[in-house]
């Protein structure tokens, strides 16, 4: 297209054209320049136009895209390979508290912790290289000193060339995210540690009501029976005695067959009596008790120690005195005593009987050289009805750790396979005995 111009230079300029009706506008480039025709005077303007509607489009994109980065949120840094920071946008400054001036002049090491240097030198070697990173977790520091968990997106720049000039990288702060997230595990790790505690009361209490059913059977069956079985056991009993008598003059085999018969019968007594005991407990007749009296008149009986068995006494001196059930007490001896002797029974050996005081409490316990325990049976030798024996139902050692607890004591055990077994007993000092102890301590 050829104007007229009266001398004016060239210029260039954007029009829009189109019609008002709905056709949309096109964005157009004119380029004007003189128009001269060879010799003559310039006689007009050539001017050519170009379509720059799309990259006009581009264009606004651009600036939407660069506000929309500029007032993010998110912190968007751009730097170059040296890590120099290039470009800093408004999220970055409400994020690290430094302004665009003060992070322009700054290396954006000054943002990374000294743990995470490393981690920063690794990633921008890995995109130099042309690898593609996921994005992932780390940690900066704000100008304040203070550090914020963030999920970091980086990404190389390039330019049109396709030559990378420097690392674009979008932060977003999950500090509170993170806090979050921990103390939820946190609660969820308590909330396991008590449902794995109720479980284990639970495991408990449903295995001693298992027990305990299976004890008011035993109970019921233990009532029923133990009538029925004793008035047999008295007549033989009575049988034995009356043909000791009637016959003196007998053969010493017979003598001690009858021996034989009468032991038998005391030891169905017995395990009846535990059956019984253990089934019903009586109450507690407490009266003030030296336990170093009570078992010098218990193996005053030579009755009370089978076989070949030594006897041996370790009776503390001054012992103090407890409450408890002079009964009972028996009780406990008789079973305690009963088990070490046949854990001997084979090759004999020693009893050994101690007594002590330990703090506020009296000790009492019985040793034997037997066979043991391993520690398996040792974990389960005080639930009822569990026996490694051929004869009895189990339940001596219950008993005696029932016995124990009623008048506020303890029980233990300490076995080794082979060296024999040794329980001992605590039992509270009675509570004018603990007073004039305390007193005494205190006048040393």
């Amino acid at each position: 297209m050829v104007r007229k111009t009266k001398g004016k230079p060239a210029k260039s300029s954007e029009n829009a054209t189109g019609k008002k009706s709905a056709k949309p506008v096109k964005k157009t480039k004119v380029q004007s320049k003189p128009a001269i025709n060879g010799r003559f005077p310039i006689v007009g303007i050539a001017s050519t136009e170009c379509d720059i509607t799309e990259r006009t489009r581009e264009v606004a994109a651009l600036r939407r895209f660069a506000a929309v980065v500029r007032d993010s949120n998110d912190a968007v840094t751009i730097q170059d390979f040296k890590g120099n920071i290039t470009a800093w946008n408004h999220g970055a400054e409400l994020m690290y508290g430094y302004t665009e001036e003060e992070a322009l002049r700054k290396n954006i090491n000054l943002l990374t912790t000294p743990q995470k240097v490393e981690e920063q030198t690794e990633f921008t070697r890995r995109l130099i290289a042309g690898e593609t990173i996921t994005s992932f977790e780390t940690q900066r520091v704000t100008k304040d000193g203070g550090i914020l968990d963030v999920w970091m997106t980086v990404t190389k720049l390039v330019d049109e060339s396709g030559k990378s000039i420097g690392i674009a990288s979008t932060e977003r702060d999950i500090t509170e995210r993170k806090k979050l997230e921990n103390s939820i595990k946190e609660c969820s790790e308590n909330l396991q540690i008590m449902v794995d505690k109720k479980t284990i009361e639970l495991d408990i209490a449903h295995d001693k009501l298992l027990k305990q059913e299976r004890l008011a059977v035993l109970g019921q069956m233990a009532a029923s029976v133990s009538h029925e079985l004793r008035n047999p056991l008295t007549v033989i009993n009575s049988v034995s005695y009356y043909l000791k008598t009637k016959f003196p003059d007998m053969d010493e085999k017979t003598f001690k067959m009858l021996d034989l018969l009468e032991k038998e019968v005391d030891r169905s007594d017995r395990i009846i009596g535990n059956m019984l005991n253990f089934s019903r407990q009586k109450p507690n007749i407490l009266e003030d008790i030296n336990l170093n009296t009570h078992v010098t008149e218990y193996f005053s009986s030579s009755e009370n120690i089978a076989g070949d068995i030594t006897l041996k006494l370790k009776l503390s001196d001054n012992l103090p005195l407890i409450q408890a059930d002079a009964e009972k007490l028996r009780q406990i001896l008789d079973n305690l005593v009963s088990n070490a002797c046949d854990a001997m029974s084979e090759g004999g050996g020693t009893l050994t009987v101690t007594t002590g005081i330990n703090d506020n409490f009296v000790n009492l316990s019985v040793k034997d050289i037997g066979h043991g325990m391993s520690p398996e049976i040792q974990a389960r030798i005080f639930e009822p009805l569990f026996s490694t024996r051929t004869t009895g139902f189990g339940l001596g050692l219950p008993i005696v750790k029932t016995l124990v607890e009623d008048h506020g004591g303890e029980i233990t055990v300490n076995s080794k396979e082979g060296q024999g077994t040794e329980f001992t007993l605590t039992f509270p000092m009675d509570a004018e005995e603990k007073k004039e102890e305390s007193d005494t301590r205190g006048s040393d």
